[in-house]
């Protein structure tokens, strides 16, 4: 690269913390697949709204996101 080029990054993030699961605290190794299928879910979903609003943003997932 030469050196007087630039590059702009931007980063947009979508997360989800554990209160919003409803019954990740009784987690047993039958249902954790569905848990982390779950979580990945609506943390997309969090991450599609930071995207849809802008760059550089980061989205925590609540029942309010609808898409």
């Amino acid at each position: 690269l030469s050196d007087n080029l630039e590059l702009k990054k931007t980063v947009s993030l979508g997360y989800i913390s554990t209160e919003e699961i409803a019954g990740w605290k009784e987690i047993n190794k039958k249902n954790w697949a569905e848990l982390v299928k779950e979580m990945i879910e609506k943390a997309d979903k969090a991450l599609h709204e930071s995207k849809n609003k802008g760059r550089n943003r980061t989205t925590k997932y609540n029942e309010k996101l609808v898409f």
